[in-house]
């Protein structure tokens, strides 16, 4: 647990208002996006930390929801969509993950609203041809 809360300190120092849900995930909210951060502590033959992204699409129109499940590696919490990103780095330090977390937002954010918004143009061509 003592990982779990230094990740959440370096992980609220670059996302303001950054909280601790009821599902034991580090919730950030902007204006248009919710998205969480899972940690996990893996123990093996070494210990590792990982951190994964993920954006809530759970208001998109079904038909688009769709494809982004086809083309993101996609998972539903607490019965929403969203999309997951791990936060992937050479050494898995709480501070390289937490840093390299900027990086992955934004990457997700950016693809996802590129992916929908050609998605919707095609689906929109489709549709004015009839």
């Amino acid at each position: 647990m003592e990982r779990k809360q230094q990740m959440f300190e370096l992980l609220k120092n670059k996302y303001d208002g950054l909280k601790e849900n009821d599902l034991n995930l580090f919730e950030y909210k902007t204006p248009n996006h919710t998205i969480f951060f899972e940690y996990k502590l893996i123990t093996s033959r070494r210990i590792s930390n990982s951190l994964k992204v993920y954006l809530d699409i759970s208001a998109i129109e079904e038909d688009i929801k769709h494809l982004c499940r086809i083309h993101f590696y996609c998972t539903k919490i607490d019965n929403l969509d969203y999309i997951e990103m791990p936060v992937e780095v050479y050494f898995d330090s709480l501070y390289n993950l937490s840093e390299h977390s900027t990086k992955i937002v934004n990457r997700i954010i950016t693809e996802t609203e590129n992916y929908i918004s050609e998605k919707r143009k095609e689906r929109d061509k489709k549709t004015s041809k009839f």
